[in-house]
């Protein structure tokens, strides 16, 4: 048997973490859980204390059928039905399809491990969310577009109409979140290039932007300094 590992995020911050693992700058690691929930309330909901020796009996009794494990767990079969499928949708019931179209209840893990972090994080990171993506809507300006799909199933912050600038938001402060940040500005081919930051990291994002072989602008998150990085002589 295995441990299933359970997180809580909210809605913006499975959002944001979707984003960053499609653009690449996330990998997902074993250790993360595979199955979320929106907050400790409905974690605790879908697995109240019935729930649970319910999932114990599953995994104790492995029966072969909802009317067995009814008779089991002495619930009604169209109770234990409900309760069932939103279990399998969160991941912490499998259900496959028996004789006769009977449904089979699978328990595939034997212990649960729950990720929480501290409350305060949390607001910071969806503060965070929401700041970013006001950058992203500043700079695509109006009728512009965010989000913009490149090669290799990578995402662009920004893009004006018509292409004519493309901007990416990067707070991370690390080389590597640069580094891509001034690769998709690179794959966008637009001819204006804007690489938005921190003002502490603004010299390394011109660095970043050199390195990858780009001209552009380098600007912090308030648009009030700026910096021009030509692009490098072959």
């Amino acid at each position: 048997m295995t441990t299933l590992r359970v997180g809580i995020a909210s809605y913006e911050q499975m959002k944001a973490r979707t984003i960053a693992i499609a653009r690449g700058d996330r990998v997902v690691t074993r250790d993360e859980p595979t199955v979320w929930f929106t907050s400790i309330e409905s974690f605790a909901k879908i697995l109240s204390e019935r729930n649970r020796e319910l999932l114990a009996l599953i995994l104790e009794e492995t029966p072969d059928s909802l009317t067995r494990l009814a008779e089991l767990a002495g619930r009604s079969k169209s109770n234990l039905s409900r309760t069932l499928k939103t279990m399998s949708r969160y991941g912490l019931v499998e259900l496959s399809e028996g004789e006769r179209g009977t449904l089979i209840p699978q328990v595939t893990y034997d212990r649960l491990n729950l990720n929480v972090s501290l409350v305060t994080k949390e607001k910071y990171k969806v503060s965070e969310s929401y700041s970013h993506r006001r950058a992203k809507n500043k700079a695509a300006g109006q009728r512009g577009r965010t989000e913009v799909r490149l090669r290799g199933n990578q995402r662009l912050d920004a893009l004006t109409k018509g292409g004519g600038r493309a901007t990416e938001v990067e707070r991370s402060g690390n080389a590597a979140g640069l580094r891509k940040a001034a690769s998709r500005l690179k794959k966008s081919g637009a001819p204006q290039k804007v690489l938005q930051v921190p003002q502490k990291d603004m010299k390394a994002a011109s660095a970043a932007m050199r390195k990858t072989g780009i001209g552009g602008t380098v600007k912090n998150m308030s648009g009030t300094r700026k910096t021009r990085v030509r692009k490098p002589k072959r």
